[in-house]
């Protein structure tokens, strides 16, 4: 008859085991992402943060800091009106990368959110794009119908439909505003948009966000960035003129 203290070591040995392949294994995605973010930064012009936004900001929590939480990062509060930024917990920014760019403030980085059922719990990893730009836009969604285009609908969204009904079989538009978006996506803005990749767009206030459930790739986030800010540039004059104000913010790691 085995010793059941000699499985007992055995399964210890085998589990210990598998854990330290699995730690090694993260750890040199980890270090790959590094140096792939450090090249594309030192050719792109970009600043590199590996922990994500550096200036965190302390939340003591409730109960007057007793029980102490995680710093809040500024860079998520700020994306906290677009999705996914308030789904599930333990949400976390890494790989940021920062640029001033000459219309806008440039970020990109990788983003992680845990979603709990119970019994299981889910940890999804998305590359996000966003751009912070002197103009403030209505709360806007363009992208192909998903979930997030469902619950858009419950949260005040409307599905707004265009002339061109080729755009409208490719895109779901919702907005809060019918007058701004037919305003923002004139047909000089549409043809732009169907000359892209269909990819999913959200803008509002002074930010244009794009997220993809992937792992992150700074130059596919890079590449999808540009397409925000031809965006931007192809906005009717009078729309940009009428949105536009004097940003007080003098770098992008400035974020009040």
């Amino acid at each position: 008859m085995v010793d059941p203290s000699l499985l007992i070591l055995v399964a210890v040995i085998v589990f210990g085991g598998i854990a330290v392949v699995v730690k090694a294994a993260s750890n040199a995605r980890a270090e790959r992402m590094r140096e792939t973010c450090f090249d594309f930064a030192n050719t792109q012009g970009f600043t590199y943060y590996a922990q994500g936004y550096p200036n965190k900001i302390y939340d003591p929590g409730p109960f007057f800091g007793l029980f102490d939480s995680a710093p809040a990062d500024p860079l998520l509060l700020q994306l906290q009106p677009f999705e996914p930024f308030t789904r599930g917990t333990n949400r976390r920014l890494t790989d940021l990368l920062v640029a001033r760019r000459e219309r806008s403030d440039c970020y990109l980085f990788q983003y992680r959110y845990t979603i709990s059922t119970g019994k299981s719990s889910t940890t999804f990893t998305c590359s996000v794009s966003a751009l912070r730009v002197s103009m403030i836009l209505p709360s806007l969604r363009i992208g192909p119908e998903n979930v997030f285009t469902r619950i858009g609908e419950h949260l005040g969204m409307q599905d707004i439909k265009f002339e061109m009904e080729e755009f409208n079989r490719r895109y779901v538009v919702q907005c809060d505003d019918e007058k701004k978006a037919y305003d923002l996506l004139d047909p000089k803005v549409i043809e732009y948009l169907m000359s892209l990749p269909v990819r999913d767009w959200q803008m509002g206030g002074w930010w244009l966000v794009s997220v993809r459930d992937r792992p992150f790739d700074p130059f596919d986030a890079f590449d999808m960035a540009q397409a925000m800010e031809g965006f931007v540039e192809r906005l009717p004059h009078y729309v940009a003129q009428d949105a536009s104000f004097a940003a007080t913010w003098d770098s992008p790691l400035t974020l009040a």
